[in-house]
């Protein structure tokens, strides 16, 4: 005999098999269960690979094997409904389907329990074995009461009172359940099993009292109508049923996920892995600073079909917190200036109207944005924090192409700060001066020429810079320059502390 843990293993692996046949057959899936514990020991004594009905054993073989359970498993529901005697009680009792299996040619009477005479007896007992692992409910009528004390001949005129109970069908147990709309009613076996089984699912899914009522009295509805568990599940995830009416309201992201993640080749999400994802990044965003429910399941679920991963995420998350919670005022309105016009509409919800300044909100919408690829929102974020250094430093406003030209060259904050500090003594170069005649286009420099200079090496901006010496230096070529009683190191002096040197 298998051990209770080896019968409890078995009831976990094979369960879900026994229901796809209930389904297929109309049999009780947990005597379908018990049945193939009886043929297999429980899992310890096959016959043929992956045959777990025994399919040909009683008929003198050849007993096929099954490359894999799934195929064995259809071979059993074939061979159940070849068996007209068996289909007839499909939907009756547990007992009443026992007892036909045991008169059909499958039993080829082996399903006796010991001292019984009672076809398929022993396959009530099984179920009892079944009902010990925790699927279905023990029969209310022990195995004992099914033994019969004599021969054939006890089904004679001389048979005992306590063969003609042993030989009526036991009454199929039931358990009551207040079902929302319903009221109390009386659960069978295998109905019960599937309402607890969906009760615990309901939750696990973190629905509130109401939407649990609701979807219990959906649920039973499903049940009735002998709808297995596992479909049952698959119903609450599937748009256009009343079970996703509720479900979506707490995960209103899953589904678009989930096929936003298949269209990529990528294997679907479930209900606990979202769940664990939703709740670490409200845990990251709330420990960044961003406002309560600027993540949320909505959101979540367009991260995770664009395959974003949660390391992923909170890198955007500390990068939006810092954009919008952390960077100065110029950098913050740099970022305005160069990212504000842009139509971001819809990004985490976030909204524009008209062509005023962004909020901290919005600024950090964008940099969560999930149809932007990570690396070029975090050159948007420190193309402004470039930008933002040198109107500080004094050297002056630079345009957005020449911060992202620097934020894609890898140039940090620091380091543009640091050239910006240096280069500002150039910031009266940027004009025209009073006196300057036709050489005012020769004599004046940029911001960005001072930036590419001094941070990239850019030879023409270098050049730009030298022309513009030498034309301010000129009145005063008897006495020193401009720049050399500013600065006194002359031209390419900015270039020599930047990081593109």
């Amino acid at each position: 005999m298998a051990s209770q843990a080896q019968i409890t293993a078995f009831v976990n692996e094979y369960a879900p098999y026994a229901e796809t046949a209930a389904q297929a057959t109309g049999l009780n899936a947990q005597l379908i269960l018990a049945e193939w514990g009886n043929e297999v020991a429980y899992g310890t004594a096959w016959s043929e690979k992956n045959n777990i009905g025994n399919i040909g054993v009683y008929s003198g073989g050849p007993n096929p094997s099954y490359a894999t359970i799934g195929e064995g498993v259809q071979a059993y529901i074939n061979e159940i409904k070849s068996i007209p005697s068996i289909m007839a009680t499909a939907g009756q009792s547990l007992a009443a389907q026992a007892e036909a299996i045991g008169n059909s040619p499958y039993a080829s009477g082996h399903y006796l329990a010991t001292g019984s005479n009672v076809p398929g007896s022993a396959l009530i007992q099984d179920a009892n074995v079944i009902a010990s692992a925790g699927f279905g409910t023990a029969s209310s009528v022990p195995p004992a009461s099914l033994a019969v004390a004599g021969s054939a001949s006890s089904s004679g005129a001389g048979g005992t009172a306590a063969t003609a109970a042993a030989a009526t069908p036991a009454a199929t147990p039931t358990t009551n359940f207040n079902i929302p709309g319903y009221g109390t009613v009386a659960a069978t076996g295998q109905q019960a099993t599937a309402l607890s089984t969906i009760e615990a699912t309901l939750s696990a899914y973190g629905f509130n009292q109401s939407q649990v009522n609701t979807l219990t009295n959906w649920a039973w509805g499903e049940i009735t109508q002998n709808v297995d568990p596992t479909q049952i599940a698959i119903d609450l995830q599937t748009p256009g049923t009343t079970g996703y009416q509720v479900f979506e309201q707490v995960y209103p992201g899953f589904v678009a996920a989930n096929s936003s993640l298949n269209a990529l080749g990528q294997p679907s999400l479930s209900v606990s892995q979202y769940q664990t994802y939703q709740t670490q990044a409200e845990q990251q965003a709330q420990a960044a600073g961003l406002p309560k429910g600027f993540v949320n399941s909505q959101n979540i679920g367009l991260f995770i079909g664009q395959g974003i991963s949660s390391t992923e995420l909170s890198n955007r998350i500390n990068d939006a917190m810092a954009l919008a919670y952390q960077s100065t005022p110029e950098q913050q309105q740099v970022f305005n200036q160069y990212f504000g016009t842009q139509d971001f509409n819809g990004y985490l919800g976030a909204t524009q109207t008209g062509s005023g300044p962004l909020t901290a909100g919005q600024i950090a919408a964008i940099a969560l944005d999930p149809i932007t690829a990570e690396p070029l929102i975090k050159q948007q974020i420190q193309a402004a924090q470039i930008g933002g250094a040198a109107v500080t430093s004094g050297t002056g406003a630079i345009t957005q192409a020449t911060a992202s030209e620097l934020a894609q060259a890898g140039i940090t904050t620091s380091q543009a700060t640091n050239a910006f500090q240096q280069t500002a003594v150039y910031a009266p170069l940027e004009a025209a001066r009073p006196g300057m005649g036709g050489e005012a286009a020769q004599g004046v420099v940029s911001p960005d020429q001072l930036a590419l200079g001094s941070l990239l090496g850019t030879p023409g901006a270098q050049r730009q810079l030298q022309t513009a010496e030498e034309v301010a230096k000129a009145p005063f070529s008897g006495g020193g320059g401009f720049i050399q009683n500013t600065k006194g190191t002359g031209v390419g002096s900015a270039g020599s502390s930047g990081a593109g040197q």
